[in-house]
């Protein structure tokens, strides 16, 4: 079974391509935006092991990176970003040249389609703007399913938003918790599966072993 590798779990980060020296490395741009208080650096610390423990009022914390290979002998470099700046617009070039989106959402929070839409406005702009391309792999994760007894939401409601603001052919809706790291994983796999555009059986035979 294949997996991904996290930069902090091979240190030097280099490893994988140590491993495999044959391979060409792709790099690809994945930017995670959402509220404030919606676990978006949580979901980092998550998936890579490391625990930032920095600012969230204005920060870019270092990018980590999941590796794996890709069909016809690519090592597939994912750059993650998270920018925290309250309600405010992250600044255009935090978009330019990014392949995926990771747009993240409080199951817990009563006004979490409102961020939705807000977001997925801002990201349609940026589009128009010529920072995003068209081509573009779309991810909305519902955190904190560990408080589901405070759940505020369902998929359907996410759907329709996605239905409304016209991203639904372009975009996935999973739910995870951070906290637990329930599904976190599974989830970055799953949307660079997508982007790739390769069926699941190829990518688990191309995946090196953990």
């Amino acid at each position: 079974m294949g997996g991904l590798f996290s930069a902090y779990d091979c240190k030097p980060a280099d490893k994988p391509a140590t491993e495999f020296p044959q391979a060409k490395e792709v790099v690809k741009k994945i930017i995670l935006l959402g509220a404030p208080s919606s676990g978006k650096t949580s979901l980092l610390s998550a998936i890579s092991g490391f625990d930032y423990h920095m600012p969230t009022t204005c920060h870019v914390p270092p990018f980590h990176s999941r590796l794996f290979y890709h069909e016809g002998a690519c090592l597939f470099k994912a750059q993650c970003w998270d920018m925290s700046m309250a309600r405010y617009p992250q600044p255009p070039l935090y978009y330019r040249g990014t392949s995926m989106v990771i747009l993240v959402t409080d199951v817990t929070k009563a006004d979490a389609m409102e961020d939705l839409r807000l977001y997925l406005q801002r990201l349609r702009e940026r589009q128009e703007q010529g920072f995003v391309g068209d081509a573009l792999t779309l991810l909305v994760l519902g955190n904190k399913i560990d408080l589901e007894g405070q759940r505020m939401f369902e998929q359907a409601d996410v759907e329709q938003v996605l239905d409304e603001m016209g991203w639904l052919s372009q975009a996935d809706y999973k739910e995870v918790s951070a906290r637990t790291k329930l599904g976190v994983e599974q989830a970055f796999e799953s949307l660079l599966r997508r982007h790739a555009g390769l069926e699941e059986s190829s990518l688990d035979q191309a995946l090196p072993p953990k």
